[in-house]
């Protein structure tokens, strides 16, 4: 049934006689239409981050999540309900929804908040009775130009060396553009590089119970696995709920008094000068934190040890400054980092899969920081990027410099 035909048929009824009713619709309604998409959009929290924006399909079940002004645009379709299904957004509702039977999908836009900065997009797929499969898969379009990241269950070395991942980044995907990342001034701002996290979907009965899906990514194919035990003795309806996030800021974190963190970089071919580095805090609690940029050898650059700073910015980027010139050269690898003094400011960080790409240092001095070559290398990319000058400011943007764990 069409949004027209469903508003019709509530006047018929009464529903709408109430005065204001239909303006409180339209207040709480975030989308604009365009043809048959339902579409939001807002500017990126980033400064010149570009625009954020989510179109939802009437005409299939389908959702499409742009970035970065829509240089980035991942398709998701639900392929458990015909593709021909119609979509409609329910009088009163913020949510779009495409109906086949005991079988529902619901798309439900999600405000900013600290683990998604920019806001986001819920799927809700709501089991009315038991399914036939535990499987659930989602087709996607546009996908070959990013990176999917897995991230795995720490291990106890990771926890005593004080690192955090939520139970809903556990087993999730960090999605990276493969072609932008950093910020080079006056052009858009990529930052780490990183376009959108696929939280773990939790699964959740008509009782209140729930439990942990598994989430699998292979060549534009996503698939949630819900555990079949809990599907036999559910009460239903049951609601599965994969959850795609737009962020630039990696999903775990870590902190440690006196420690460096940093990731391999590569400086871009037009490089000129350093503006600064840019790393995201998580967390209110107090820290100071200097840049520091080491060379692929991991020994300190001439002038690269920043200016200190207290970060102010709490789930946020802050930015640390240079006051003299770090020894950089274009097209060369350095690690970009920072030394902490104290554990209660986690860098936020995603985990990559590239062998030697991260440096932590837990023996390091925030006072007086030495070269970290004796820290222990990793697939870590954190939350770090480098705001730069270019030799052309009409030529083509940098897509090297940066730095997050995943």
């Amino acid at each position: 049934m069409s949004l027209k035909k469903t508003l019709a048929g509530m006047a018929a009824a009464g529903t709408l006689a109430a005065g204001g009713t239909i303006a409180t619709d339209r207040a709480i309604n975030p989308y604009t239409q365009e043809g048959s998409d339902l579409k939001t959009e807002t500017l990126s929290e980033l400064p010149e981050g570009g625009s954020v924006e989510t179109v939802a399909d009437t005409t299939e079940p389908k959702i499409t999540l742009k970035k970065w002004n829509g240089e980035v645009a991942l398709e998701v379709r639900y392929t458990g309900i015909p593709a021909t299904t119609k979509g409609v957004r329910p009088f009163l509702s913020k949510n779009v929804e495409w109906n086949a039977g005991d079988l529902t999908m619901e798309a439900v836009p999600l405000e900013p908040s600290p683990a998604i900065e920019d806001g986001g997009m819920e799927i809700n797929i709501n089991l009315a009775s038991k399914p036939a499969s535990n499987v659930f898969t989602f087709q996607l379009e546009n996908w070959e130009n990013l990176n999917f990241f897995y991230q795995a269950a720490l291990t106890q070395q990771d926890i005593d060396e004080g690192t955090q991942r939520p139970d809903n980044v556990v087993g999730s995907y960090a999605v990276y553009y493969k072609d932008h990342k950093n910020h080079r001034a006056g052009s858009a701002n990529y930052a780490t590089g990183k376009a959108y996290h696929i939280f773990r979907p939790l699964v959740t009965d008509a009782s209140g119970k729930t439990v942990w899906a598994q989430l699998s990514y292979t060549d534009g194919v996503l698939i949630v696995t819900v555990p079949q035990k809990f599907l036999d003795g559910a009460a239903y309806p049951v609601v599965v709920d994969p959850t795609f996030g737009y962020t630039s800021a990696g999903a775990s974190n870590y902190s440690g008094a006196d420690d460096f963190v940093g990731s391999k970089f590569t400086a871009p071919s037009d490089y000129v000068t350093l503006i600064s580095l840019n790393a995201y805090k998580v967390s209110t609690f107090e820290s100071n934190w200097e840049g520091v940029i080491t060379n692929s050898s991991r020994a300190i650059v001439t002038n690269g040890v920043g200016t200190g700073i207290s970060p102010t910015v709490d789930d946020g980027w802050n930015t640390l400054p240079y006051s003299t010139q770090p020894s950089i050269s274009p097209s060369t690898d350095y690690f970009l980092g920072l030394v902490m003094n104290g554990i209660n400011a986690p860098l936020a960080y995603d985990t990559t899969g590239a062998a030697n790409q991260g440096n932590t240092d837990p023996t390091n001095s925030y006072v007086t920081p030495t070269n970290p070559s004796d820290g222990t290398l990793s697939t870590r990319l954190y939350s770090v990027y480098a705001t730069y000058t270019a030799a052309s400011a009409t030529g083509p943007a940098s897509n090297v410099m940066w730095f997050e764990e995943q």
